[in-house]
């Protein structure tokens, strides 16, 4: 079950998925969701070209994904 947190964060390297364009190192986000699991893993939606721009929402990321905004 997912707890939701909004928590502002960069990306800490290139995240590269199949459904979504890459996302690139320091990309700024947020932290919307944060599973039950040990060790937790983390929903979050990337402004890959800033907020004004498209958000990209990328399930099961983990804390290396992850560096503090």
């Amino acid at each position: 079950m997912m707890s939701r947190a909004y928590v502002p964060i960069r990306a800490a390297h290139e995240i590269r998925t199949t459904d979504h364009p890459p996302i690139r190192t320091g990309a700024p986000g947020e932290i919307i969701g944060v599973s039950g699991d040990i060790p937790p893993t983390y929903c979050v939606t990337f402004w890959p070209d800033g907020r004004d721009g498209a958000a990209v929402t990328i399930n099961h990321l983990t804390r290396i994904d992850l560096k503090e905004a």
